[in-house]
């Protein structure tokens, strides 16, 4: 809510993801979700491919866990590609 007035909406996102981890860890995976995407609407058009790719490897855990094997895995091959291009592996 704070960062929902600025025109930086990489900042929102951050804001979001954060709190989307407090409902990850605390097993309420539908609030986290809802959290994450809104998070990936907010970064847009971003190259912020760290950021991205920890928002895309939370959401195939989160689904995968739920036991949708195929969510799981285009989002965890999604987050693969952004640690890649952010000069990281995914190990």
């Amino acid at each position: 809510e704070y960062y929902s007035g600025y025109k930086n909406k990489e900042l929102l996102a951050k804001a979001l993801y954060y709190k989307a981890k407090i409902y990850f860890y605390a097993f309420q995976y539908d609030k986290a979700s809802k959290l994450y995407f809104s998070a990936l609407d907010n970064m847009e058009n971003s190259n912020n491919y760290e950021q991205l790719a920890l928002i895309y490897s939370d959401l195939g855990s989160i689904f995968t866990s739920q036991g949708d094997l195929i969510g799981g895995r285009t989002n965890l091959s999604k987050a693969g590609r952004f640690f890649n291009k952010a000069g990281q592996t995914n190990e």
